[in-house]
């Protein structure tokens, strides 16, 4: 096995649905950050590569989400995009692509969500470092909680934190050999960034429901200590 394939995924995205779902606007605010980062055409391509992949899902991703808050994009279709991106630009390729897709995601929709729409104000910019990640890091909690069926909590040791995702969509489904949520940890490295400058914290995922773990658990440490 090339050293570049050791992320690979083992096993097709699981062609039922998930019966779980993300609201259509956070679906669209995806659609929307792919087509920025790879294009219109690029996007085109890999709802192409979805299709091919699971074609009983062509109804349910060919078109834009509509913009409301309904629950109707299933977990399974974003697990089958995210595998999408990895058949496009292979494991390593479509890791770091997803990264940017997820900080641009954020960027895009998801900031302007519940209580994160208030971390730029200049009270909460007042705030000690600390303080305003901490905020951020319940804002995006509680934001998963109430708009979506992603179950999400925070956990803590010593000076590193955790996101806890049970059941993560971009892992509904998978087997991989290596954690897979990069779209995930893209999100919450661009939520860090708003709130503490770019590149003060590294997010890595460290335990993966598609790679064997019981959950999806996502670590947070400063740069310094990285």
């Amino acid at each position: 096995m090339k050293p570049e394939e050791s992320a690979r995924l083992v096993t097709q995205p699981d062609t039922q649905l998930s019966g779980l779902y993300y609201p259509n606007r956070f679906a669209r605010h995806l659609y929307l950050a792919l087509a920025g980062e790879i294009g219109e055409s690029g996007l085109n391509a890999l709802l192409s590569v979805v299709r091919n992949m699971t074609p009983q899902y062509a109804a349910h991703i060919d078109q834009l989400p509509v913009d409301n808050l309904d629950r109707a994009y299933d977990f399974a279709l974003l697990a089958a995009l995210n595998h999408g991106l990895d058949r496009m630009y292979g494991p390593r390729g479509g890791r770091g692509m997803a990264l940017r897709v997820g900080q641009r995601w954020f960027r895009g929709g998801m900031q302007s969500f519940g209580a994160l729409a208030g971390m730029s104000h200049p009270q909460v910019r007042a705030l000690p470092e600390d303080a305003r990640v901490a905020l951020a890091l319940r804002s995006l909690v509680e934001m998963f909680a109430r708009f979506s069926d992603q179950a999400t909590r925070l956990d803590a040791a010593d000076d590193v934190q955790y996101i806890i995702v049970d059941p993560s969509p971009l892992a509904w489904g998978q087997t991989t050999e290596r954690p897979t949520c990069h779209l995930l940890v893209g999100v919450f490295a661009a939520c860090l960034d708003a709130v503490a400058g770019q590149g003060r914290y590294v997010v890595r995922e460290t335990q993966c429901r598609a790679s064997g773990a019981p959950l999806c658990r996502f670590e947070i440490t400063p740069q310094t200590r990285a």
